[in-house]
């Protein structure tokens, strides 16, 4: 259920006065941030940047109680003692999870086609991808693309421009057709959305990530995976996770490439299920990182998949192993379905964690024997458990 908040304050509606008030001279350093308040803005009382001022708003929350903005550090130090304001954070920049030194020969096998023989191929089930954006036009993609959101140019047009084709790899992974050419994707039936947030470098800002994750709430997506992340905590990023969490979405992402490092945000988050990357051996890749918070492992070396202009390639990465899960996630989700059953967040999220004996009593949970979640064993678990 979706968290609701308190009509905002007398104080937060001066806030966003400074901000329409021309506080900050055109020569003066502006920083990007996102500014919390304790209490939603009114809808009818929206920001509006067609001022004369030089200070910018560049978004209006609606998951969380947040704007986010472009103004001057006087602004912002005024800001900062205001009671109404709970936080003003760098608007923090966030990149691509992937190593090109990483690639190796190998590549990773789920068991996922046993699903897909039985009718469970991801039906039904919207998968939303916040990413570099996706080729919509590729043959192996265009018949489950069904639209998004570019919230890097701000236009209804997420085409990848990625050096690297990012974002159609990771939907590739996903939900390639099964259509006897290129590769078959985790989930081949799934509805896919693109939510560009990365710009063709691979790199974007953690607003563009929150309005991402607020588009992918909205618009009732099922499934959001995200392959870029961060080193630093934000809360607005944390606020927005867990609202989405809250909403009934599973969200998943790459724990990052940090050789060892920590688990980097968003995947670090409790409301995120956090994705290591694993071998054709099943071993942990070289490149993944290290620490308590990661929940899953998935292929993610070598990972044949979709790229720009109907061709195809390989890229490693816990990016490639987060749409692994994703996609079993959506293959859960469609199980209950061809069931004619409900099937939640919560029960996928279980189901997942069951699949690799995440607790004592799902020990003996791994059907295959082999230690790795597969959409076999989670799909089977949730058929029988559930």
């Amino acid at each position: 259920m979706k968290q609701a908040f308190l009509t905002i304050t007398i104080t937060s509606l001066a806030i966003i006065s400074i901000l329409l008030s021309g506080t900050a001279y055109p020569e003066e350093p502006q920083r990007d941030v996102i500014i919390g308040f304790h209490q939603t803005p009114e809808t009818s009382g929206k920001v509006s940047i067609q001022c004369e001022s030089s200070v910018i708003v560049k978004h209006e929350y609606r998951l969380i109680p947040a704007v986010s903005a472009r103004l001057s550090e006087q602004a912002i130090c005024r800001m900062k003692k205001d009671p109404g304001v709970a936080y003003i954070v760098d608007d923090v920049i966030l990149t691509i999870a992937t190593d090109e030194y990483a690639n190796s020969s190998g590549l990773g096998c789920i068991n996922s086609k046993m699903m897909h023989d039985n009718g469970i191929d991801g039906t039904g089930v919207k998968v939303a991808v916040i990413d570099t954006g996706i080729d919509y036009t590729h043959e192996d993609l265009d018949s489950n693309y069904k639209g998004g959101y570019d919230f890097v140019f701000s236009d209804s047009d997420p085409f990848d421009d990625s050096y690297n084709s990012h974002g159609t790899h990771v939907a590739g992974i996903i939900a390639a057709e099964r259509n006897g050419i290129g590769v078959v994707g985790v989930a081949p039936n799934a509805s896919i959305y693109a939510i560009k947030v990365l710009d063709g470098s691979g790199y974007g800002l953690t607003s563009w990530v929150i309005a991402g994750i607020e588009w992918a709430v909205e618009n009732d997506m099922d499934v959001v995976v995200m392959s870029s992340g961060m080193e630093e905590d934000s809360q607005p990023l944390r606020d927005a996770c867990r609202n989405a969490y809250d909403s009934g979405m599973i969200l998943v992402a790459a724990a990052g490439n940090t050789h060892g490092g920590n688990v980097t945000y968003p995947a670090r988050y409790d409301s995120v299920i956090a994705v290591t990357a694993t071998n054709l051996n099943g071993s942990p890749a070289s490149f993944s990182p290290i620490g308590p918070e990661i929940e899953l492992a998935a292929p993610g070396v070598d990972i044949l998949s979709t790229t720009r202009g109907d061709d195809y390639g390989y890229l490693s990465g816990t990016s490639q192993a987060a749409p692994h899960v994703a996609g079993t996630a959506a293959l859960i989700i469609s199980s209950k379905m061809v069931a004619e059953e409900p099937a939640t967040a919560t029960d996928a999220t279980i189901a997942l964690r069951m699949a690799v004996g995440a607790t004592p009593a799902t020990r003996d949970a791994d059907v295959d024997g082999d230690g790795r979640a597969t959409s076999l064993d989670a799909v089977m678990i949730l058929q029988g458990a559930m």
